[in-house]
């Protein structure tokens, strides 16, 4: 048994969109909520294990845009 690197990173994601969640617009709230909501949801739908790593690829991918809107924003 390793180290969960996939949760770790998805928590990380998660936390980063929560927080940026919290900092953005009206229309921005509705972006990050839609864009996390399918990168969560999309796997368990349809099972398959192309979409489970394209999904996983964009968790990590909007996590790190998260980071940078929130840099942006001036508050880290």
């Amino acid at each position: 048994m390793g180290i969960p690197y996939g949760s770790i990173g998805n928590i990380l994601a998660l936390a980063l969109a929560i927080l940026a969640f919290s900092m953005a617009e009206n229309k921005g709230r509705i972006i990050i909520a839609t864009v996390m909501g399918s990168l969560f949801i999309l796997p368990y739908l349809f099972s398959s294990a192309a979409l489970s790593i394209i999904c996983f690829v964009g968790r990590m991918v909007f996590g790190i845009g998260c980071l940078l809107y929130i840099k942006w924003q001036g508050t880290l």
